[in-house]
């Protein structure tokens, strides 16, 4: 399906769902979920990699890209119901998932919902939304949607592209990706993940999960949870990603390709057996 196409249309709890699907049908189903503010072009430089072996599945989250208007609105409790909607409607039960930021927040987040229907996550440049937070981790979250309001439209976007990406082309593609939104949405997804966040006792991912983060990426407490966020999950060490900031999927595809792909390999092979 065409990068530009508008993709195919779930209409779904006040909300038209924007997908696109690639790759042969009939085998393992790996979904990807995009950061806050952007869509779903942010992994156009997996889908080469990721389609010749699986079905792909990309989508806009409701308040992001062509998925707007969205009544109610976004947050990550919503997009992993949307998510199961969707794939319930296409016919698949387990599958993979991939999530970048608070795209890594939704995936968290399905598999606390749906445990049995997610077979192998990567999470790439985002926090655990069950780890208990400290206070000044708690107080800075609840400060940072206050500040991007008070920021024009134009220069949030701006901020936004340089805090999240070291390369120029990758600063452009951001800067395209969130023109569509108001500085006001933008702040509102911001507000949508502090909420989002529930420390669990004694909770972990019990499917296997590979933790990511770009080496320049300065964003909230991604580096510094993540090894103990590895640890209590009995995952492998966390893979930093050289020359790439928060979207390292963007910055290094051929590095996070790479890691992506012997992952997937590894923990959800394309032969694998499905249920469905």
């Amino acid at each position: 399906m065409g990068k530009d196409s508008p993709g195919e249309t779930l209409h779904h709890n006040g909300c038209d769902l924007h997908y696109w699907i690639d790759g042969p049908s009939g085998v393992p189903v790996v979904v990807f979920s995009h950061g806050a503010g952007t869509n779903h072009s942010m992994f156009d430089d997996q889908v080469d990699a990721v389609a010749h072996h699986y079905r792909m599945l990309r989508w806009d989250m409701r308040g992001h890209g062509l998925s707007r208007p969205a009544n109610p609105p976004f947050n990550c409790k919503r997009a992993a119901q949307d998510l199961a909607a969707l794939l319930d409607y296409l016919g698949e039960y387990e599958i993979a998932l991939v999530g970048q930021s608070i795209g890594g927040n939704v995936a968290q987040e399905f598999i606390f919902l749906y445990p049995e229907r997610c077979k192998a996550a990567l999470f790439l440049g985002c926090t655990c939304n069950t780890w208990r937070l400290s206070w000044r981790d708690k107080l800075l979250l609840r400060i940072a949607p206050i500040l991007l309001e008070m920021y024009p439209s134009r220069v949030l976007r701006k901020t936004i592209a340089l805090s999240s990406a070291v390369t120029h082309e990758s600063r452009e593609r951001l800067l395209e990706m969130t023109a569509p939104l108001s500085g006001h949405e933008i702040a509102s997804i911001f507000s949508e993940i502090v909420r989002d966040l529930h420390p669990e006792n004694g909770y972990k991912i019990r499917c296997p999960i590979e933790i990511a983060y770009g080496v320049s990426d300065r964003l909230g407490n991604i580096k510094k949870i993540a090894a103990a966020w590895a640890k209590r999950d009995g995952a492998p060490p966390p893979i930093v990603i050289p020359d790439a900031g928060h979207c390292a999927n963007m910055d290094n595809p051929a590095v996070f390709n790479r890691l992506m792909m012997m992952f997937l390999a590894t923990h959800y092979p394309v032969d694998s057996a499905r249920s469905i």
